[in-house]
């Protein structure tokens, strides 16, 4: 008999003996409800031996009991072609059972090694496939629980459900119904659910609810599983290909398996050899899609590196692009705040403030030279003279004066309103500072001339200014905390300020220390002792031009 799930078998063999009024039958008993030991035969399958000494024309019975599928397929065949055939049957039986140990253990070492669950998902699945198998097809009661029938009975059940299950993760994990399809996703999870209470009542009952169960399973599970696969194909995962290919072998063989559970089809031994090989090719295209699976994604991180990459790569560059402009903007705005500087402050005194080693910026001078310049009836013309104009006016003045300042040398302090003052002798700044003043000086009343200013001060024929130059001793600094300035302070600049405006229109006013350093080389015209306020008595002069150079 090649159909092994039958409880109990009992065979009737006539014996002849022809004293006896009625037949005598010789009773042999098998089935998986008996130890393994009470067999006719030590045979993984149902076999029973013919006694030789049977009456002619023959009539043998058989009793079968079994809680599940009723099927009896009974074969008579000499005792060398049962052996060749079984033989066969070992030779397939190994070649099946060695590629999914391979597969399974070879799977198992890449689980260890990644430590991705859908490995562990697919062992699972290969490894209870394989005890269903060994179960189904007698081995297990043959070689490991002989003794045990309920064992027997209860493994290929719940072997047969805990495939099921680790095949439904697998299933779920490998096509990452999730995102592609979420409305199976869920029949999936259901099936997952169902099969717990499923696996529980096949533990517990000792009836055919399990098989019936089992085959319920089986008989829509494949459709199930080739639907998402097909599905999830079309959204986009490649990996499904192999999938299908491995559930369609699956498929065969659930359907001829669950038709001869229901009488279908009739049963032979090939169909046994059928589901063996379908079987293996159905692991190994599993196998062979979770290395394409695995290689896609591999393929994708790599994709998505090299796109990180080639991101970072185009962000660095722009970065650095930013940075390389940021860099030119501060490093014009340095240049620009430097410029600022130093239109406010003099060269030696930022790079003063730049160093931060002084917090107070004191300079004393031995020798200074201050100079004074200032316009004629200011207060008059600015009542007469537009505002806007007014401005204008003064703004291309000094804007010469600055010009002038420059070329010769000196440092313009500040403007106040109308009143321009220039300072010789800073530190850092040139030795002859009193000849380069008096050389601006001359300058300074010259400026109507240049011919730039000739239209504009045509409008104001009475704009005229007036010098003053002093020197001597004076002390120079930076105060306060915001909007510093560089300023110089002393009875020098007070002097310096009091000959400008005791002096007199287009005359540059000096006092006498300025004439004892230049004599001899300027002209003076001696003004004589005038009252200056604060000062009392001085003697003054006008400082007229400078000698020419004498010729060699």
């Amino acid at each position: 008999m090649e159909y092994r799930q039958l409880d109990s078998v009992n065979f009737y063999f006539p014996i002849d003996h022809e004293k006896e009024e009625e037949d005598v039958y010789l009773e042999k008993e098998g089935g998986d409800q008996l130890p393994f030991a009470k067999r006719d035969i030590e045979s993984r399958v149902l076999n029973f031996t013919v006694p030789f000494e049977i009456s002619k024309d023959p009539v043998i019975y058989m009793r079968v009991h079994s809680i599940s599928v009723m099927q009896i397929p009974v074969y008579l065949a000499p005792q060398r072609l049962f052996h060749m055939r079984d033989n066969e049957t070992q030779i397939i039986m190994g070649i099946y059972f060695g590629i999914m140990l391979i597969m399974g253990f070879y799977n198992l070492f890449l689980f260890v090694s990644l430590r991705e669950k859908i490995y562990l998902y697919y062992v699972l699945t290969v490894f209870f496939s394989i005890l269903y198998m060994v179960s189904f097809h007698g081995y297990g009661y043959r070689h490991f629980w002989s003794e045990n029938p309920y064992i027997q009975s209860k493994v290929i059940h719940l072997s047969g459900l805990t495939t099921i299950f680790f095949l439904n993760l697998f299933t779920v994990e490998f096509l990452d119904t999730k995102k592609f399809a979420p409305f199976l996703d869920k029949i999936l999870k259901v099936l997952l659910i169902f099969s717990i209470p499923a696996f529980i009542i096949s533990f517990i009952l000792s009836s055919n609810v399990p098989i019936i169960l089992i085959n319920i399973i089986s008989l829509f599970y494949p459709g199930v599983l080739i639907a998402s696969g097909i599905i999830v194909l079309r959204k986009g995962n490649k990996a499904a290909r192999l999938y299908l290919v491995g559930w369609g072998f699956a498929a065969i063989v659930g359907s001829f398996t669950v038709m001869r559970s229901f009488g279908l089809v009739q049963d032979h031994r090939l169909l046994n050899y059928l589901s063996l090989i379908t079987g293996s090719l159905e692991v190994a295209f599993f196998s062979f899609a979770l290395a394409d699976k695995i290689n896609i994604l591999k393929k994708a991180k790599t994709e998505a590196e090299e796109k990180l990459i080639s991101t970072l790569e185009e962000a660095n560059q722009e970065l650095e692009k930013r940075v390389k402009e940021r860099t030119k903007e501060l490093s014009r705005s340095n240049k620009q705040n430097e410029s600022l500087l130093l239109n406010i402050l003099p060269n030696h005194v930022i790079e003063r403030i730049k160093s931060h080693d002084e917090v107070l910026i004191v300079d004393t001078i031995p020798f200074a030279s201050i100079l004074f310049a200032d316009v004629v009836g200011f207060t008059k013309l600015s009542q007469t003279v537009a505002a806007t104009d007014l401005i204008i006016l003064l703004n291309n003045v000094f804007s010469h004066f600055d010009v002038l300042t420059m070329v010769h040398n000196l440092e313009k302090m500040k403007t106040i309103g109308d009143s321009y003052m220039v300072v010789g002798g800073l530190p850092g700044t040139i030795d002859n500072h009193l000849e380069a003043m008096a050389d601006l000086a001359l300058d300074l009343l010259k400026f109507s001339h240049q011919q730039e200013l000739i239209d504009l001060l045509m409008k104001y024929p009475d704009f005229k200014i007036r010098v003053g130059i002093h020197c001597g001793p004076a002390v120079a600094g930076v105060i306060g905390l915001e909007k510093i300035a560089y300023d110089i302070w002393g009875d020098t600049v007070n002097t310096a300020s009091r000959m400008e405006s005791y002096g007199l229109p287009e005359m540059i006013h000096t006092s006498k220390q300025v004439y004892d350093q230049l004599k001899g080389k300027y002209i003076f015209e001696k003004r004589g002792l005038i009252d200056i306020k604060g000062k009392g008595m001085m003697e003054t002069y006008f400082l007229i031009d400078k000698f020419p150079p004498k010729s060699k």
